[in-house]
């Protein structure tokens, strides 16, 4: 079949000016009968007759509306509706049936679950299909104007915080007044150098600065030299607020709008009174970390190399060993950078106060730290970083709170690993990120295998970038049955990845490398769509009421927009929000900040239902639970595996049970995997339970039989 040939385009979304339908038919003459009805200046059709053929031309060209007929081999139209919209580019895109066969009660049920905006029947209306036609193509051009409205604002909100944060931790002196030069605002560094603060200065002109040095013709020439240029630098003595007078270097410069009237003036003054404090604070700058005040990567490089060369001179022994703070960037990001950097000045505090005197310590940025010291024996340094990381351990005091956190540590030893200083501080970091990748609180000493292991990681990482993007990934599904009832009430959907050269990988090995390499957001958006999809098929061919468990990450939860995107994939997919259960771990739950709570709330606020994975395994704290609105509680698996025969995990279970239903909280068991522990979970009242005995993940075909068989059944008995 060959359709109208088209121009390939970067963009997904149709120009604001170009007016491009879209018309799906298998019928030859319909088609030429859409066009003949439709066809007008500025308007083009491309019209193809399988729903195979519009996704190859959606994926590559920009339309306007998409006319889809209902009834075409292979492929029908809604199916190539759902198609569609499982693509988020698309999610706006106007969809328009075409019926002959369909009522309108049928296609109610169908056609609008699967994303149409409306539809028309055949034989066709031609005033009406013109109509409905142009009020489409006008609201999707209006929403696309909207959109790109909004990106603006957005960006332009994003440019006036970047310039905040310049203005106020500028390292100079910047002070903005209106067009009669009355002042409005100064930043941190004119209060620190004149010694006013901003308050003193508001509202006042620049005459509280003056020294008497220039006279006043000096101050007309540079009026002058404003109005004519619009700008002026030169230096000028100025007085700070105890009287001191003091060299600057002013540079002014004249602020228009759109008419080319002066509406401000921004001056930005460098103090000369201490050129040798200026030459130090570069020096500072170039080779320190401005928050910790560590020696930075270029300086610990240097002295690493000079330390190398000596130890090689007296045939001593170094030891470098690179710390990584574990959960810190969810919890700068849960709590805030004030929280975030006062943790960081805290650790360096502790660093110092407890490192050898002929120690190195430097900062990285961020909580990479690194520590250069001559050892007598590998043992001494691995040590000492058993004892860094009990530092790390302690908790630290901020926010009104105390917040623990831990460490990945490496270590890296000359002559052993190398003579080179960037290889060294190289190997410590592949050991450190060893030791994170194995779940943090971790020390690990360099060993030649981490290259290649990192060389794995890597290719691992590119191959489940490719599998994301490529829709290679599966969803399988593991029962929840009610110990009650004996029915299957649940699933908990969990993703699978078959390598098309490795075979399958475990989710233990790809989800960490999903969560390092910022996969973790495309992935868990995936396994939601994916599996609301296929709750609402089983609910809508098999009439089985099932709930589904996605498991969301704590990038999900932390970087917002995650009720909006839960909120899209129920409405795409048709699923009622009461069929969706989300878990979440403990920790989350303890990092979560203001954004998190409000998340949250809107989650429950939805109607879905919320979950924590794992209970037991975190810090565990019935605050949350009410703070939250939770409504399920998970057993980890750990406590169940030796029940009923170890009395400490007995007593355990039977404890979290209790205090679950005491908050009316449902109880599920993870991990069940024999008859004993089965009966001992009937006994102790747990609701739900999840494991190999009751059901293995199966993929969603196997889990479709089952509950095919269970209706069956179920209709027989009764």
């Amino acid at each position: 079949m060959q359709h109208t040939p088209r121009q390939p385009t970067a963009d997904t979304s149709a120009s604001l000016n170009d007016e491009l339908i879209l018309v799906v038919d298998d019928d030859p003459i319909d088609r030429e009968v859409v066009e003949a009805i439709l066809e007008q200046p500025g308007r083009r059709l491309i019209k193809v007759e399988s729903g195979a053929e519009a996704l190859e031309v959606l994926a590559e060209t920009a339309v306007s509306l998409v006319l889809l007929d209902v009834q075409m081999p292979v492929m029908d139209g809604f199916e190539t509706a759902r198609r569609i919209r499982e693509n988020h580019v698309l999610m706006d895109l106007p969809i328009l049936f075409l019926t002959a066969t369909y009522s309108a009660d049928e296609f109610v049920s169908e056609g609008f679950g699967v994303g149409a905006q409306d539809y028309l029947t055949k034989p066709l209306n031609a005033e009406l299909l013109r109509n409905k036609v142009d009020i489409f193509v006008k609201l999707h051009r209006q929403q696309q104007a909207l959109k790109q409205e909004l990106e603006q604002r957005r960006r332009a909100e994003q440019a006036l915080r970047l310039n905040n944060v310049v203005f106020e931790y500028s390292p100079e002196s910047i002070m903005i007044t209106n067009a009669r030069g009355v002042i409005l605002t100064v930043n941190r560094a004119f209060e620190q150098t004149t010694g006013f603060s901003a308050d003193e200065v508001v509202g006042k002109t620049p005459r509280v600065l003056r020294s008497g040095h220039q006279d006043e013709d000096y101050y007309r020439r540079m009026w002058k030299s404003l109005g004519e240029t619009g700008h002026w630098q030169a230096e000028i003595w100025n007085r700070r607020k105890d009287g001191a007078v003091f060299p600057e270097w002013v540079n002014i410069v004249a602020v228009q709008d759109d008419d080319g009237q002066v509406v401000n003036y921004v001056g930005i003054y460098s103090d000369l009174s201490g050129r040798e404090h200026f030459r130090e604070r570069l020096h500072e700058l170039a080779f320190y970390d401005l928050l910790t005040g560590l020696p930075n990567r270029e300086l610990l490089l240097d002295h690493l190399q000079s330390s190398l060369a000596q130890a090689a001179r007296e045939t001593r022994r170094m030891a470098v060993i690179h710390l990584m703070l574990d959960r810190f960037q969810q919890t700068n990001e849960a709590l805030g950078q004030p929280v975030g950097d006062d943790i960081l000045r805290t650790m360096t505090k502790r660093l110092r106060d407890q490192l050898p005197v002929e120690s190195y310590l430097a900062s990285l940025g961020g909580d990479d730290f690194v520590v250069v010291l001559p050892v007598e024996h590998n043992e001494d340094a691995a040590r000492l970083a058993r004892h860094l990381m009990d530092l790390s351990r302690q908790p630290f005091s901020a926010a009104a709170t105390e917040i623990y956190l831990s460490a990945s540590i490496g270590v890296s030893l000359y002559p052993d690993d190398g003579d080179d200083s960037d290889v060294l501080l190289g190997h410590a970091n592949t050991a450190a990120s060893r030791s994170r990748s194995a779940g943090g609180n971790a020390v690990h000493l360099y060993t030649p295998s981490m290259n290649s292991q990192c060389v794995e990681r890597l290719a691992l990482e590119a191959d489940l970038r490719r599998a994301i993007e490529q829709d290679e990934l599966s969803l399988a599904y593991q029962p929840q049955i009610d110990l009650t009832t004996g029915e299957l009430v649940g699933v908990e959907a969990l993703a699978r990845w078959t390598h098309p050269e490795q075979g399958p990988i475990s989710p233990g090995r790809f989800i960490p490398v999903a969560e390092e390499a910022g996969l973790i957001g495309a992935l868990g958006e995936w396994a939601l769509a994916t599996a609301c999809r296929q709750a609402e098929y089983w609910l809508r061919t098999i009439g089985t009421p099932l709930r589904v468990g996605v498991n969301i990450s704590s990038f999900q939860l932390q970087n917002g927009g995650l009720a909006e995107m839960v909120t899209r994939h129920l409405e795409a997919s048709g699923l009622p929000p009461k069929y969706l259960e989300l878990e979440l771990t403990e920790s989350m739950l303890i990092d979560s900040g203001e954004q998190t709570q409000a998340t949250l709330k809107e989650l429950r606020g939805l109607g879905i239902q919320l979950a924590i994975d794992d209970f037991g395994t975190g810090y565990s704290s019935l605050s949350y639970l009410k703070k939250f609105a939770i409504q399920k509680l998970k057993i980890d698996r750990s406590f169940i595996n030796d029940v009923p025969g170890d009395p400490n995990d007995v007593g355990i279970v039977e404890a979290i049970i209790a205090m679950a239903h005491r908050l009316n909280l449902r109880v599920v068991a993870e991990g069940v995997e024999t008859q004993e522990q089965l009966d001992f979970l009937k006994t102790a009242r747990c609701d739900e339970v999840q494991g190999f005995f009751t059901g293995r993940p199966m993929p969603a075909s196997d889990m479709t039989t089952l509950l095919q068989e269970s209706a069956k059944v179920a209709g027989g008995a009764r």
